[in-house]
């Protein structure tokens, strides 16, 4: 199992070995050396989770997170994804261990991270699905309206019917009727 004295030595090497590159391939290197070292945290999270260890867990993915922060930082489009799952992992950790408002603030970011991931990915889809939409209204508008043409047609004929009979005339069959059914 991996524990932080491993993410340390991990971490002073990845160091060591960037301070050694060359200047043009240092963002790329250094980009890789910080996810490595976040997936470590996050990895080691995991497995202190698993043991029951919750604090030790949460410690680990708190780490995580402010690695991911950094790349995300650096490479949005690349790390949000990630940032966003680590986030909802840490919601959950930090729950756990009472911390809630901590958890409910860190779900609402996650749950941002997520609502702008998703709207990157539909977002050239939702054009097609407004254009779709406005054939659709269209479709309904030309019911409505039909709907509404044949119901003032119908109570435009109403209004002749009754218009042949005068109100003395319809008081008349009206008293009629009720007699009838006397």
């Amino acid at each position: 199992m991996p524990t932080f004295e491993s993410a340390r030595s991990y971490f002073n090497a990845s160091c060591t070995q960037l301070n050694s590159t060359n200047p043009s391939n240092t963002d790329s290197q250094l980009e890789k050396a910080n996810y490595e070292i976040a997936n470590h945290w996050s990895e080691i999270s995991t497995s202190y989770s698993q043991t029951g260890n919750q604090v030790a867990a949460l410690e680990a993915l708190q780490k995580a997170v402010e690695v991911y922060r950094l790349l995300h930082a650096q490479r949005p489009k690349i790390f949000e994804g990630k940032l966003a799952r680590e986030l909802l992992g840490l919601s959950k950790d930090l729950a756990g261990n009472g911390r809630l408002e901590e958890a409910f603030s860190t779900s609402q970011e996650s749950g941002m991270l997520y609502r702008h991931i998703i709207g990157q990915r539909t977002e050239s889809t939702r054009a097609q699905k407004d254009m779709q939409s406005l054939g659709y209204v269209n479709e309904i508008s030309r019911g409505v309206l039909d709907t509404r043409a044949a119901a003032l047609t119908e109570q435009t004929q109403l209004q002749g019917y009754l218009g042949l009979f005068g109100p003395s005339m319809l008081l008349k069959y009206v008293r009629n009727s009720f007699e009838l059914s006397k």
